[in-house]
């Protein structure tokens, strides 16, 4: 007989407690800013931004033109939303991305809802700061392609706006400035899963959504990698759910060889290590993996229920033996990760 969920809240609970007292920098988990209070609230009417996030109306709207705009890029083909497709979640339904030039790039673009909580950024944690993130993607010759001088010539016509919000003609820091203002106002909530587990709505989830709550939290094990519940706050309440630790674990996926964090830290354990990505509006995101290489979330699921593959340096990844009946239900419960203004904003 399979474990009820709630039986298991308060080791849940401990594990995860115990988890986060790493203080080791390279295992950082969710921010602390994330919201504490008015859960149910919060998960209704959308995330509220981290206390950390000064930006003006005026440089909001200038990041939300420069990321659609294909001047910033080398030859002028591609902007971020060629990428992070608006009406894709902001990812953009490719195995892997497409950069200036048409060089397809080594990974798969990930979604930028909710990036203004993580603590590090891209597939391999390269990032510190969100602003870096978005500065990489520019230099970057297989995304942007864009070099400092090229800046100074494709974005003439947006002298005067620069001048008046940051006293300067356009630049590659104050670009990225900009555009990580906008992308941190990317916020989504308010799934089925949310008003199911935060709002007090029985009735959110189905009977099916349900069973895959149970097995998600107990005999398939994902939250021991994708979060809901977090240290110091009541589970079902308080801090965001972000339905990720933040941290990195190679896990065995992929179709080729990619050093993944241990290109970074140049340590072996973090080899082929890859950054556990959120699962909320997973449904919208396929394919999966850093590279693309699982086509749908059955796939991710049996990938999971097979133990993954021998090269998983994970202790974690091991055959769950899960039925077919009981992957349908995981399945559906992704899915009730979808939230509302994301699937309407994908759907129109």
């Amino acid at each position: 007989m399979r474990t009820s969920l709630l039986s298991i809240v308060p080791i849940l609970a401990s594990m995860l407690i115990a988890c986060a007292s790493d203080d080791s920098r390279e295992h950082q988990s969710v921010r602390e800013t994330a919201p504490q209070s008015d859960a149910c609230g919060a998960h209704r009417a959308g995330l509220t931004l981290p206390a950390d996030v000064p930006a003006s109306a005026e440089v909001i709207n200038l990041g939300r033109r420069l990321f659609s705009d294909p001047q910033l890029s080398g030859d002028q083909s591609v902007s971020c939303a060629t990428c992070h497709v608006p009406t894709r979640a902001f990812a953009d339904g490719r195995r892997r991305s497409v950069g200036a030039h048409g060089i397809v790039t080594r990974r798969s673009t990930p979604t930028l809802y909710n990036v203004a909580y993580q603590s590090k950024w891209l597939w391999d944690g390269r990032a510190s700061t969100l602003e870096e993130q978005v500065m990489i993607a520019l230099q970057n010759p297989e995304e942007m392609g864009m070099t400092h001088d090229l800046v100074g010539q494709h974005l003439r016509n947006y002298n005067s706006e620069f001048l008046s919000l940051f006293g300067q003609a356009p630049s590659m820091e104050m670009v990225a400035k900009a555009i990580a203002a906008y992308e941190k106002t990317l916020l989504a909530a308010n799934s089925p899963v949310d008003r199911y587990l935060y709002c007090a709505e029985p009735n959110a989830l189905s009977a099916l959504e349900k069973e895959g709550l149970e097995l998600f939290s107990g005999p398939a094990n994902c939250i021991r990698c994708h979060w809901f519940f977090h240290e110091t706050v009541h589970p079902f309440g308080g801090r965001m759910a972000l339905f990720t630790d933040g941290r990195f674990h190679n896990i065995g996926a992929g179709e080729f060889e990619d050093a993944g964090r241990g290109a970074i830290t140049g340590r072996a354990e973090d080899w082929g290590a890859f950054k556990t990505p959120t699962l909320r509006n997973v449904s919208l995101t396929a394919p999966y993996m850093h590279d693309g290489s699982l086509a749908t979330l059955r796939e991710v699921v049996e990938f999971y229920n097979r133990g993954g593959v021998m090269n998983s340096a994970d202790p974690s990844i091991r055959p769950l033996r899960l039925t077919s009946s009981e992957i349908d239900a995981l399945v559906a419960f992704l899915n009730a990760l979808t939230s509302m203004e994301v699937e309407y904003a994908t759907s129109n």
